[in-house]
């Protein structure tokens, strides 16, 4: 047995709190004594309280300061995760064939993860980041890989998540955005997301995803992000 805690963020604050702090109590109830926890990746305020939460427990692997194998990728998430699942594996095998883990981490590609589709002769780049923390690994990828280019974004945010940080970023580093609606009940509208970044609205995601592809410029790259609704509905097969 082994208990993962992944990075940890204010999300679906609705039901497990409105704070970190709150969060990350709810997150720990996997935690069992005597049973391997490796912790992953968190932010600086959320090692801290990892840290000060599991003092006492001597069974507890903190993934930034255990050596992994060298892994490349403009994916940040997936380097991060690539390192949390290489330690797991390490716990629980005791021995993991490095090479054969870094031949089977390069192959490996979830579905709406810094997807990259050419459609039309343009480049189109599926995410279905919807944290603060998981927009700032996508920047971070697209201005890796697309360096000079210019991003034109489409939006899609559900309720509970932490929509200012995550529009704010995205407003730094978007040429254009187009804020839309995937989810009636549980999304914000377009016209209630421009109350918080300046951006195009049109809301029926459809009609914007065929706007944003049909003006895309040689030097656009477009991404389509914010919500795994968003991604279902537009996103080809």
């Amino acid at each position: 047995q082994i208990s993962v805690i992944t990075t940890v963020e204010k999300e679906h604050s609705e039901i497990l709190g409105d704070n970190l702090s709150d969060i990350l109590d709810e997150k720990l109830g996997i935690v069992k004594e005597g049973i391997p926890t490796i912790v992953g990746f968190q932010s600086e305020e959320g090692m801290s309280l990892a840290k000060e939460k599991l003092c006492d427990k001597d069974f507890v692997t903190y993934v930034e300061e255990e050596d992994t194998p060298l892994l490349g990728s403009v994916n940040v998430a997936k380097i991060k995760n690539g390192k949390t699942a290489y330690l797991a594996l390490k716990t629980m095998l005791k021995e993991v064939d490095e090479n054969l883990f870094v031949r089977i981490f390069d192959e490996f590609k979830l579905l709406g993860r810094f997807d990259i589709r050419y459609i039309d002769g343009k480049t189109v780049v599926f995410d279905m980041a919807h944290t603060e923390n998981s927009i700032e690994n996508l920047i971070d990828g697209l201005k890796r890989l697309y360096k000079g280019k210019k991003f034109v974004f489409l939006v899609s945010i559900l309720k509970g998540k932490e929509i200012s940080a995550i529009l704010r970023l995205i407003g730094k580093s978007a040429e254009k955005v187009v804020l839309t609606s995937s989810h009636i009940e549980r999304g914000y509208t377009g016209k209630e997301l421009s109350e918080f970044i300046d951006g195009e609205v049109i809301e029926n995601t459809e009609e914007a995803y065929q706007k944003i592809l049909r003006e895309l410029k040689r030097d656009q790259v477009m991404v389509v992000t914010g919500s795994h609704f968003l991604l279902s509905k537009i996103m080809p097969r």
